[in-house]
């Protein structure tokens, strides 16, 4: 909702795929440090920890399944 509010500056349509942004934003997250990593989580909504990669390496595991299914 952040993000699109953020998109929202005219009368313009606007698409876009949240969990595309999440995903690409946590990948980046995995393999940032220091402030980056700080600024990801507060962008993100989350405290990462050591499960962190686990946790979206199953989210991505069941989007695949979810395409895979239908």
């Amino acid at each position: 909702i952040d993000l699109y509010k953020q998109m929202m500056t005219n009368d313009a349509n606007v698409f876009f795929s949240p969990t595309s942004v999440y995903s690409i934003l946590g990948v980046n997250l995995l393999a940032s440090q220091e402030k980056t990593k700080a600024e990801l989580e507060k962008l993100l909504y989350i405290q990462s920890d050591a499960n962190t990669a686990k946790n979206f390496y199953n989210l991505f595991g069941h989007l695949y399944q979810i395409n895979q299914d239908t």
